[in-house]
């Protein structure tokens, strides 16, 4: 079975992280396949390309960035403080706190926490709502509610992606990263 599985249906791009014994911690060819099938659904007319954000209760969110001698990516640096305030969004990458799933859901990263065996159905019931909705509609409403930060959010994902190019080369999390993968 694939670490990373993608299933298209009803308008739905549903990636399923596998990796169980890894509590589904990303490896790069994960993060890269799943950037990928984003990329290509964000192109695609047939997908809504949004994330219906619903979590089990049990589920634990990390941010090993730094602890591996690297840096948050994905506009991360600049959405997180906007969304939580700066010292909540300082906690998961500097510090290495973990997050509980009534941790994201208070702090409004997800929208849905359900049990575990009511998750996916949750999320993949809330993406198919989305898909039937007119797709000129919600393209537009997805437009304006990110049109005032889409420049920064832009900015920041370079910046955030040179620094990233840099750390990964550093000796530092060179060794980090070895070590983590050794775990």
């Amino acid at each position: 079975m694939a670490e990373v599985e993608f299933q298209r249906t009803d308008g739905v791009l549903r990636i399923h992280m596998n990796r169980p014994q890894k509590h589904n911690a990303l490896t790069a060819e994960m993060y890269l396949a799943i950037a990928d099938a984003v990329a290509e659904a964000a192109e695609d007319p047939e997908v809504g390309c949004t994330l219906a954000t619903a979590t089990a209760d049990s589920a634990v969110f990390s941010s090993p960035f730094t602890s591996l001698g690297l840096v948050p990516e994905a506009a991360s640096t600049y959405l997180m403080p906007l969304m939580v305030g700066y010292r909540r969004a300082a906690a998961l990458p500097m510090a290495g706190e973990s997050w509980t799933a009534a941790d994201t859901l208070d702090a409004g990263l997800v929208s849905h926490m359900r049990p575990p065996d009511e998750a996916e159905a949750t999320a993949v019931g809330l993406a198919k709502l989305l898909a039937a909705r007119p797709r000129s509609g919600m393209l537009q409403t997805k437009a304006l509610l990110q049109a005032g930060f889409r420049e920064a959010t832009v900015t920041q994902m370079a910046r955030e992606a040179e620094a990233f190019t840099a750390a990964v080369r550093s000796p530092e999390a060179r060794t980090a990263f070895a070590a983590f993968l050794k775990r």
